[in-house]
C-alpha cells in the first residue's frame, strides 16, 4: 500500500471513529436530558426537548459522515419521538439552531434550579451524562459574571464537533443569539483589534468542571483573547501571561470560550451595565448601542454548511428553529 493510500485509510478510520463518538454522545445526551428536564415546569418541557433534539440532529446532519436523526435514538423509541416531537425531524436540515445542546441545558438550570446552586446542579448532571470519556456535547468550562452586588449570569464553552461546526455556531451566535455588542466584538476581532470596556464593578470567574466525582473543579483565568476582548472586568483568578494555560494566543476562535455567553446574558439583563459599557475600536470609544454588526461575513460563514447537505434558502433569509 502506498503512502497516500495509507493516509487515506487512516483518515477514513478517524472519521468513522469520530462519527461513532458523535452518535454515542448524542444518544447519552438525549437519554440524560430526560432526567434533568424534570426541573422544568411540565408546560415548558416539550419546547426544551425539541430544541435539544433539533440541535443534536443538526450537528449530526452536517457531520463529515452524516448521521440521521433516528440513529441518535433507541430503535424502539423512534416512532414515539417522531410523534411527540415532529419538528426536529422535519427541520434539522433546513433550520439553524441558536444554541448548542449544553447551552440549552445551562439555560434551564439557570432558570429553574431554585435554591440549588447552578454549578452543583451541572456537576451532578455532567457526571450522569459523561461515561468513560467526556461526552462531546458537554461543555468542559462554565463561566459566570456579575455586576457589583448583583446576580450571576452563566455561560458555557462551545461544545460541538469539528472546525466547521465550531465556526458555524460562533457565527450563528454573533448573528442571532448573543447581545449585539458581544456579536460585534467577537466577529470584529476575527479581522482586527477591538474590545468592549465594561461598566466598572463587573466580575467574572471561569470553572473547568470536574470530570470524575473525586476530582476538583479548577478555577481558570481568562484566556488571552477573552482578556483582550472583554476589558475593565475583575477576573477571578486574574489574567497572567505567565500562568495562563494557552500562553498568549490560544488556537481556538474568538467566541469559543464561556465568557461570551455569560457576558451576553449580563448585557441583555442589566440596562445599567449595558448603558455604561463602551465599544473600543480604532482608538475611539462609543456607546454599544451605536455600533453596527456586519452581518454579511457572518452569513457567508453560516452558508458554508451548504456543502454539508444542509438545505439553505437561496433567495431568502436564513431560517432558525424556534
Amino acid at each position: 500500500m502506498g503512502t497516500r493510500s495509507a493516509i487515506e485509510v487512516i483518515g477514513r478510520k478517524n472519521r468513522i471513529a469520530q462519527r461513532e463518538a458523535l452518535v454515542s454522545s448524542g444518544i447519552d445526551f438525549i437519554s440524560e436530558f430526560s432526567y434533568i428536564l424534570k426541573i422544568v415546569p411540565p408546560a415548558e418541557r416539550n419546547k426544551y426537548m425539541e430544541k435539544v433534539l433539533h440541535s443534536i440532529f443538526f450537528f449530526g446532519g452536517i457531520n463529515v459522515l452524516p448521521v440521521k436523526p433516528e440513529e441518535f435514538l433507541p430503535s424502539e423509541m423512534v416512532t414515539a419521538f417522531k410523534k411527540n416531537y415532529p419538528k426536529p425531524f422535519q427541520e434539522y436540515n433546513t433550520h439553524l439552531p441558536t444554541q448548542t445542546p449544553y447551552s440549552i441545558v445551562l439555560e434551564m438550570v439557570e432558570k429553574y434550579s431554585g435554591s440549588i446552586d447552578v454549578l452543583e446542579r451541572l456537576r451532578t448532571w455532567n457526571n450522569r451524562v459523561n461515561g468513560k470519556i467526556i461526552n462531546n456535547f458537554v461543555s468542559t468550562v462554565v463561566s459566570y459574571c456579575w455586576p457589583q452586588g448583583g446576580r450571576c449570569y452563566y455561560g458555557a464553552s462551545l461544545s460541538c464537533f469539528g472546525l466547521m461546526e465550531a465556526k458555524t455556531m460562533i457565527a450563528i451566535s454573533c448573528f442571532k443569539t448573543w447581545h449585539p455588542a458581544i456579536g460585534w466584538v467577537v466577529s470584529t476581532c476575527q479581522r482586527q483589534k477591538a474590545n468592549l470596556k465594561f461598566s466598572p464593578g463587573v466580575h467574572s470567574t471561569a470553572v473547568r468542571m470536574k470530570f470524575r466525582s473525586t476530582a476538583n473543579d479548577k478555577l481558570l483565568p481568562p484566556c488571552f483573547k477573552c482578556h483582550s476582548m472583554f476589558q475593565n472586568v475583575v477576573y477571578e483568578p486574574k489574567y497572567s501571561s505567565d500562568d495562563t494555560e494557552d500562553q498568549n494566543e490560544p488556537p481556538w476562535s474568538h467566541g469559543n470560550c464561556a465568557e461570551s455567553e455569560s457576558f451576553s446574558k449580563l448585557l441583555n439583563a442589566d440596562s445599567t451595565v449595558s448603558s455604561d459599557t463602551k465599544a473600543h475600536i480604532g482608538g475611539t470609544l462609543q456607546a454599544i448601542e451605536n455600533i453596527t454588526l456586519e452581518t454579511d461575513p457572518l452569513e457567508k460563514q453560516i452558508r458554508n454548511i451548504g456543502a454539508r447537505q444542509f438545505k439553505l434558502p437561496r433567495n431568502s433569509s436564513l431560517k432558525f428553529f424556534s
